[in-house]
This record gives C-alpha cells, structure tokens and sequence, in this order.
C-alpha cells in the first residue's frame, strides 16, 4: 500500500513569502527533505535484502540533512519561541518530543538493519512521524512564531539560521 505523503509547504494555503527569512529557510528545507523521505519510504515497500545497505546509506544521509536542520529549530527557534510559550508542556515539547521520536527510529533502523522486516516497518514509522511533524511545524509553530516574535528577534534567527 503507498502511503500519500502530505503536501506540506507545496500546500497552496501556505505561503512561504509571508514568513520572515528565518522561517522561510526552515520551510525551504522541508521543501528538500520530503521528497528524500518520501522515496525512502516508497522504497520500503519493495525492498530486497540485497538492497539494505544501499538503504542504510541513503538514510545515513538523510540524517545528517536532519540534524542539521532540527539543530537550527530547537537551538535557535525553539529556544525562543519559548520565551512566550513555554518549554515544558505545549507545543515545544511535542515538537522536540518527536524529534527525538523521528531520529530514535531512524537509528533504530541502522541498529535492526539485518532484521530486514522489523527494521523496515521502524524506519516506515520514523518517517511517518516526520511528515506528520513538518506538517505541524509549517501549518501551526511556523504561523505562531511568526506572530509571536519581534523583530530584533526574527533578525536574531536570521542571523542563526540563514
């Protein structure tokens, strides 16, 4: 069965222009990353042990795209947004929550990789949960931030994040 990945920013009621420099990039690099996790997920649904360590090298890559992306939000977007909302409970906890979720089942995956069936089905999962963040991220952190920061503050994510 082929999972429908959402559309995230390709969805025509979110308008990347409308976001600062810092969001935008934040969305940008949505914009690379769902398609990479999209065929890796796509690829799971046929794979062949023959085909695993060729697998485990394109989601090593994509990890690293990962975190170098996830280290900009809760490093610097996080880290502010929640001068207003808190970090505790709400909606910066559940957005790193499941970061740590999403990179705790791709690893998983590169730690289970010789046990072809779980393996798959946890490296389905971690990608399952990203599309699900991203979408999150875009459609209600983004929108908040947006709202919420200042300026001199939006100027301080761009310095960080761009």
């Amino acid at each position: 069965m082929t999972h429908e990945f959402v559309k995230g920013c390709h969805q025509p009621d979110i308008q990347i222009s409308r976001f600062c420099p810092a969001i935008q990039q934040l969305m940008e690099e949505h914009l690379v990353l769902i398609p990479i996790m999209k065929q890796i997920y796509n690829r799971t649904e046929s794979i062949q042990a023959s085909e695993l360590d060729t697998m485990r090298k394109e989601v090593e890559a994509f990890m690293d795209q990962l975190e170098k992306h996830s280290y900009k939000e809760e490093a610097y977007l996080f880290e502010t947004l929640a001068k207003y909302v808190g970090s505790d409970s709400g909606p910066i906890a559940v957005m790193e929550y499941e970061h740590h979720t999403a990179k705790a089942y791709l690893n998983r995956f590169l730690f289970e990789i010789e046990d072809n069936e779980d393996a798959v089905q946890t490296l389905r999962s971690g990608v399952e949960l990203l599309e699900e963040h991203f979408e999150k991220e875009e459609k209600v952190l983004f929108p908040m931030a947006e709202h919420l920061l200042n300026q001199e503050e939006k100027l301080m994510l761009e310095k960080h994040i761009l």
